[in-house]
């Protein structure tokens, strides 16, 4: 068993949470329009996930080809909510951080999700954003009568906050 130690705090890292949707835990808005959602699960319904988030983040203009462009990505941002909107810096910051991460990632390392045809870093981007969206999560948004929506909180920031910093 591996155990990650912080001083006071004794987290297991072996032990993945329960499947939640981030959005049980936090209620930020969703940021894809329902007309292209509609149109990316009819073209990606057998390949599901990574074709899905493929399409999407190319019908936005956020990724193309085989890189996913932050600059875009904050537009599209800046387009879709009003400057004061509570989650605007939150989603900034999460763009940037993880399309910058995602536009790291070698190319051997992702050869094994290129197997269905479809650019895998947008699916990476859209999880690492997802992730970011639950660990900066608003208290006023955040769900607090649901002991498993923390304990993913603390999984994500004890286990995966070295990948993902």
């Amino acid at each position: 068993m591996v155990t990650l130690s912080i001083p006071g705090f004794k987290h297991e890292c072996t032990k993945i949470p329960k499947s939640l949707a981030s959005r049980t835990c936090c209620n930020y808005p969703q940021i894809f329009p329902y007309g292209i959602v509609k149109i990316c699960v009819k073209r990606a319904p057998a390949k599901a996930n990574l074709c899905y988030y493929d399409c999407v983040f190319n019908a936005i203009n956020i990724c193309h080809k085989s890189k996913c462009n932050y600059l875009k990505a904050y537009d599209y941002i800046n387009w879709i909510f009003p400057a004061n909107h509570p989650f605007i810096d939150i989603y900034r910051k999460a763009f940037r951080k993880c399309v910058s991460k995602a536009n790291e990632l070698h190319s051997n390392r992702l050869a094994r999700f290129k197997s269905r045809g479809c650019n895998p870093l947008p699916e990476i981007v859209y999880l690492c954003v997802e992730n970011e969206m639950l660990t900066k999560c608003p208290m006023d948004y955040w769900n607090t009568w649901n002991p498993q929506c923390q304990h993913k909180r603390d999984f994500i920031n004890n286990c995966l906050g070295k990948d993902i910093e």
